[in-house]
């Protein structure tokens, strides 16, 4: 087996936390290479593993991988006898699998090294990953309260919609509500700004304001938009556009911009495709926020409602 590395992203430049469609295709990468084989050993740095694997001598004896996927942006490891592994890449991890045969020198960025008798599997840089015996569903918080995931065929509309209009969210700006695991399981930044551009949806819109076609429209490109970001390894805009502006660039003597894979994700000062305006960007959200990326025009607070222009001011933001 000749090793290979598991890269965070392929839809967006730079690191940054893997989002559902790149945490997918890792966990069919993964669990190609280590469906079947039989667990060696397990070493960690993380504490909390380290301290589950002292309670429980032996517990990793006579193991087999039966199944390994991803949940959002989870990956999940199923093991005989009810045991399971959860790894969350945040911010940095990512895995690497190697031959069995292997020596290999030890990185410093090594959280995870999973030992079977098919593959290595090294978890780098990345701070989750928790053992458990029993229904990890029931166990571990984050698993018993997330939402319906994106990339799951078909995606759970009914859930999508309860879970978004949960009055817990009601007077909350939608852009951060969809980074929320329980509303969206593998929603993340990118996939933020480029539904809400889809949709024309004012990213300071608070939920309450949410029209029932604009709804509809966010229910229909989440699942749309993951999974040709699946199949087209990174793209969330159509085919049928992503043709349209290739032929237009080599008409010019040019090339296709790659930032023009995303509907508006780092595409600021480009234009917008559905009218022409340039992409703008700005922090929304808690702490400081997160990079929003929007058109001033399609998504204007003012096209919509009063209420978003009073916040802006209130917040000292300008959104226009």
């Amino acid at each position: 087996m000749a090793q290979f590395v598991l890269p965070q992203t392929n839809c967006k430049e730079n690191s940054a936390m893997s989002e559902g469609p790149e945490v997918h295709r890792i966990a069919r990468q993964m669990n190609e290479a280590l469906a079947g084989a039989n667990l060696l050993g397990v070493e960690t740095r993380l504490k909390k593993a380290q301290a589950w694997l002292a309670t429980h001598p032996g517990a990793l004896d006579n193991r087999q991988i039966f199944n390994i996927f991803a949940l959002g942006k989870n990956i999940i490891f199923q093991l005989n006898d009810d045991l399971w592994f959860r790894a969350h890449p945040l911010m940095w991890g990512k895995w690497q699998i190697h031959p069995a045969t292997v020596t290999l020198p030890r990185d410093p960025g090594e959280r995870v090294h999973l030992y079977t008798d098919r593959a290595q599997a090294i978890f780098l840089r990345g701070q989750v990953f928790d053992i458990v015996l029993g229904d990890p569903f029931e166990q571990i918080e984050a698993l018993r309260i997330i939402g319906p995931d994106i990339c799951d065929v078909p995606f759970d509309e009914a859930l999508f919609r309860a879970r978004l209009l949960d009055p817990r969210f009601a007077d909350q700006e939608i852009a951060p509500v969809l980074l929320m695991q329980e509303v969206a399981a593998g929603l993340g930044n990118y996939f933020k700004s480029d539904v809400l551009n889809a949709c024309r949806i004012c990213p300071w819109r608070l939920v309450r304001t949410l029209s029932a076609a604009e709804i509809d429209c966010l229910a229909a490109q989440i699942p749309m938009q993951a999974q040709r970001c699946i199949e087209q390894r990174g793209f969330t805009i159509p085919v049928e556009l992503y043709e349209q502006l290739k032929h237009e660039a080599e008409a010019k003597g040019g090339t296709f911009h790659y930032r023009d894979r995303h509907w508006a994700f780092r595409r600021t000062g480009r234009p917008c495709f559905h009218c022409g305006s340039l992409i703008k960007q700005t922090r929304i959200g808690p702490l400081g926020g997160r990079l929003t990326y929007y058109c001033p025009r399609c998504q204007a607070p003012d096209r919509y409602m009063d209420a978003a222009a009073d916040l802006s001011i209130a917040s000292g933001v300008n959104l226009l």
